[in-house]
């Protein structure tokens, strides 16, 4: 049964950091409990998580899903994307700001003081560490009421050799937008062979990344599990979930950040025989959905029960003019 009915979604153009041009779907239903922001992963895009975006409008939560820079159209649709945007062209400093940018613009278009962050995959990493040490520049994190995070690429699964990731840091040096083989093997996404024939024939994913966008994720990553973990603001609750059968990221690593974090309120679900993409996965996707957003309804702030979280932005950070607008 519907919390409440969605409109359709609209698809615009809408600015993030630097001004970037980065292309949005947003969707909102008749009553906004709260504002979702949805960050994906490694060479996909938005479109590709249609089932979870309607999932959340169902239940009453508007949502802003986005094209990170460097991905889908915000590289690939040459007539309107950014000058100078292309494929994989991204660094993970650059990722963060969008996000807040994100959450901005949620909460300016939706009229909402609840925000949440969603990630999957590199985004799950990226919605971690932007809650660790992301800016605040536009004063979001106030408003930050949860994260969920699904199959974080916090570690691979099957780790590259560390000689051969040495290499590849020294090359970003030099030659930082050169384009590298990176193949996601769509038999491990999930157990559903529709799905990986849709990925392997979808024109926005490309088997491919720069050196500099996949060095700065890797590394991202293991920073997440070795340092930002710790800057995790107690106020911000935090739902993690993982299929033990993940052969892209590691269930492991996302149970030590878990048990790492000093969040008072904090989830870890495991999903035994889960692959990668829980949310393709015939036999699992629903009960996941059901179980994010009964996880979110349950962090909806009561009336008159809202409080601010205390959070502090970087000693460095350089305020900026909001980057919300639709362009």
């Amino acid at each position: 049964m519907s919390d409440s009915t969605p409109v359709p979604y609209t698809d615009e153009w809408v600015t993030g950091s630097g001004g970037i041009k980065l292309f949005a779907r947003l969707q909102a239903p008749s009553h906004v409990k709260g504002a979702v922001v949805f960050v994906h992963g490694f060479i996909e895009h938005l479109a590709r998580y249609d089932l979870v975006r309607e999932s959340l409008c169902d239940k009453g939560f508007a949502v802003l899903f986005y094209d990170q820079r460097g991905f889908g159209q915000s590289a690939l649709n040459v007539k309107s994307r950014s000058t100078g945007s292309s494929y994989g062209k991204n660094t993970r400093p650059e990722l963060l700001d969008d996000v807040q940018c994100m959450l901005h613009l949620a909460r300016e278009r939706f009229k909402t003081d609840n925000l949440y962050l969603y990630g999957h995959s590199m985004g799950g990493s990226i919605v971690l560490q932007y809650t660790c040490i992301g800016k605040d520049d536009l004063k979001v994190k106030q408003y930050l009421r949860g994260v969920v995070s699904t199959s974080p690429l916090i570690r691979q699964r099957n780790p590259a050799a560390a000689m051969k990731l040495t290499l590849g840091h020294i090359a970003q040096t030099v030659l930082p937008w050169v384009m590298i083989p990176a193949p996601v093997e769509a038999k491990a996404l999930c157990h559903d062979e529709e799905i990986q024939k849709a990925y392997l024939a979808d024109p926005l994913v490309i088997q491919k990344g720069t050196l500099r966008g996949i060095d700065s994720m890797l590394r991202s990553g293991v920073q997440v599990a070795e340092h930002d973990y710790q800057s995790w603001p107690e106020s911000i609750p935090v739902f993690l979930i993982h299929g033990t059968d993940d052969q892209v990221t590691s269930p492991q690593a996302t149970q030590q950040f878990h048990d790492g974090i000093k969040a008072t309120d904090k989830k870890i679900e495991l999903i035994s025989g889960g692959f990668h993409e829980l949310h393709n996965e015939p036999e699992f996707k629903f009960k996941l959905l059901s179980d994010i957003t009964t996880w979110l309804n349950e962090h909806v702030p009561k009336a008159g029960a809202v409080a601010h979280h205390e959070t502090h932005a970087p000693a460095d950070s350089v305020t900026e003019a909001p980057a919300g607008a639709k362009l």
